[in-house]
């Protein structure tokens, strides 16, 4: 074999054993942050690996805060962990104790869609990467907005979010014929059908007895024509009152393309162009913005990582 062939294959060699020890010894990744404190001319390390438990989405670390070591700091490094084990992870402190959590996720699982029994007004949105499910509650923070480049699964998860649904009423604005196929006789297309229906909504007074959404498809098509915002701004503000619930559906949301996105108490992110998209239409600073196919950032009552469902 040529001299030039046997040092490639050494070097690749050398690589993968590389790659599969520190995939392996997420620990010794770790201290190379070198996390210590210096006193009277003495280092003391200010954090101290308690355990690594292997999972089916990579590791759990469990990290004991010793002198002047803290959960602020680690949640800060949360970028610097992301770099240092190239993959997303998550900093968590733990109730009642020292202790801190540091989930290095290198995978999703790829769960397929169940109906799970929820109530008319919780919306299912995916799972995290402990495979608990993901909902938001209309009640609690109602109306939602959902963005992310095509092919990425948006629209999916809004039909499996209606799928699930139950004791409810839906009408679909301004979709494709080739989504939302099972509420083919609840869909309202063409721009005039759209305004029309949408004052009629906006102009009514009465307190529905069961929740009605109303699913608004490809916004950025609509968003030009002046009327249409103005009335679902008007909606916006008095539709829960009602009973009502808007999920608006858009490639873009921010507030240059969305002047009244502060509206929609849920935020559902899925891949963007890049970090400033993401971070104004959430509203704040996300870490984990390297978004694959059906991962998505939920803003709620909280903030939420999550992908969602596969249907089949």
């Amino acid at each position: 074999m040529p001299p030039f062939l046997i040092y490639l294959s050494c070097a690749f060699a050398i690589k993968f054993l590389y790659d599969m020890v520190t995939d392996e010894n997420p620990i010794s990744e770790f201290k190379k942050l070198n996390l210590k404190d210096r006193e009277h001319e003495k280092e003391y390390d200010r954090y101290r690996i308690d355990k690594v438990n292997y999972t089916n989405y990579g590791f759990e670390m469990i990290i004991e805060c010793l002198r002047k070591g803290h959960f602020e700091e680690l949640e800060n490094l949360t970028p610097v962990f992301n770099k240092l084990y190239k993959c997303k992870t998550f900093v968590r402190n733990i109730e009642n104790s020292h202790n801190v959590a540091i989930y290095i996720v290198r995978k999703y699982s790829d769960i397929p869609y169940k109906p799970s029994k929820l109530t008319p007004y919780e919306l299912l949105i995916g799972y995290d990467y402990k495979d608990t499910a993901i909902t938001v509650n209309m009640k609690i923070t109602p109306h939602i907005a959902v963005v992310g480049i095509s092919n990425n699964g948006k629209t999916k998860c809004v039909e499996t979010m209606l799928n699930n649904l139950s004791g409810c009423t839906i009408d679909i604005l301004n979709s494709m014929d080739n989504d939302f196929m099972n509420f083919a006789d609840r869909k309202i297309n063409g721009e005039d059908n759209i305004i029309d229906y949408l004052y009629h909504i906006s102009h009514g007074e009465e307190i529905l007895e069961k929740p009605h959404y109303i699913v608004i498809d490809e916004y950025n098509v609509l968003s030009h024509l002046k009327s249409f915002d103005d009335i679902l701004c008007d909606l916006l503000r008095q539709a829960r009152h009602r009973n009502i619930f808007i999920i608006l559906i858009a490639q873009q949301l921010q507030l240059e393309y969305c002047p009244f996105r502060d509206l929609f108490n849920a935020r559902l992110c899925f891949r963007q162009l890049n970090k400033h998209a993401i971070f104004s239409f959430i509203g704040q600073s996300v870490d984990n913005t390297d978004l694959k196919q059906r991962e998505f950032i939920l803003l709620h009552q909280k903030l939420e990582y999550g992908k969602s469902y596969k249907i089949m």
